[in-house]
């Protein structure tokens, strides 16, 4: 994972389904899985060359993305449902005011009906949040994300030595990030067919659920990890 708070969350008592398992083992970041790998002897017979396509993909490893950025796409999904159901035709209008923030507005001859932003990074969030408790709030919803440049840029990624090292990290990884392929998205939708039929509750087994955390039991994940 990118992201460290993802070791938080597995690490929550109540996090699954059943008391006698938990939905993840382990969490490693991209930074730690690197460490990891330099430790094994790089001999050539450790690695077996493969091409992925889509069918091996799941098999052997695959990013899957989500459409509209590397930061789970919630913004861009809400505009492109809103766009599909909207009965009228509506233009979008991007605003970019830096690359951690973005407002997209849909609008139907000159009125607005539709504002989302995307607000990445704690200095925005920060003045977000004074906004809102004013009750001055412009968007009908905001992509929150703690780090700069996204989710694709957090804690636990891989840091280049350098600031120019890590753009280009970065920009690569956008670049991966928003290939989508169709191929991958069937076979999603085939493996979840055949489980549907296998196991009635499969949905258990491919979806979590969220909620607030007790401050004591947040003062103790954080202690444990």
């Amino acid at each position: 994972m990118p992201c460290f708070d993802k070791k938080l969350e597995a690490a929550r008592s109540h996090s699954g389904n059943h008391s006698y398992y938990r939905e993840v083992d382990c969490v490693l970041s991209t930074g730690e899985v690197d460490e990891i790998l330099d430790e094994y002897n790089t001999a050539e017979n450790l690695f077996v060359s493969e091409k992925i396509n889509w069918l091996n993909a799941l098999e052997n490893g695959k990013v899957i993305n989500s459409e509209g950025g590397s930061s789970g796409g919630y913004a861009e999904y809400i505009v492109k449902k809103f766009v599909a159901e909207s009965e009228r035709p509506v233009q979008l209008k991007r605003t970019t005011k830096d690359k951690n923030w973005e407002i997209i507005e849909a609008v139907d001859k000159e009125t607005k009906v539709l504002t989302v932003a995307k607000c990445y990074g704690f200095r925005n969030i920060q003045n977000q949040v004074q906004k809102l408790k004013r009750s001055k709030c412009d968007y009908d919803y905001i992509e929150i994300m703690a780090c700069p440049s996204g989710c694709i840029n957090g804690g636990g990624q891989i840091r280049g030595a350098s600031s120019e090292e890590r753009k280009q990290i970065l920009d690569a990884i956008e670049l991966l990030s928003s290939d989508d392929s169709p191929e991958m998205e069937e076979e999603l939708e085939r493996v979840k067919k055949e489980w549907s039929i296998l196991n009635p509750d499969w949905m258990n087994l491919l979806y979590t659920q969220y909620h607030a955390v007790e401050k004591s039991e947040a003062d103790r994940i954080s202690t444990n990890w």
